[in-house]
């Protein structure tokens, strides 16, 4: 059960370090326009 939950924080976590790269690199390409509404 602990191991689950373990995996499960490590999975969010990792995803929002491969989400924050992510970001820069959608403004800098040309669907940044439609990012750009929010």
């Amino acid at each position: 059960m602990d191991s689950s939950s373990e995996c499960t924080a490590r999975g969010s976590i990792s995803i929002s370090m491969h989400t924050l790269p992510i970001i820069p690199f959608l403004n800098g390409t040309p669907a940044s326009q439609s990012s750009q509404s929010w």
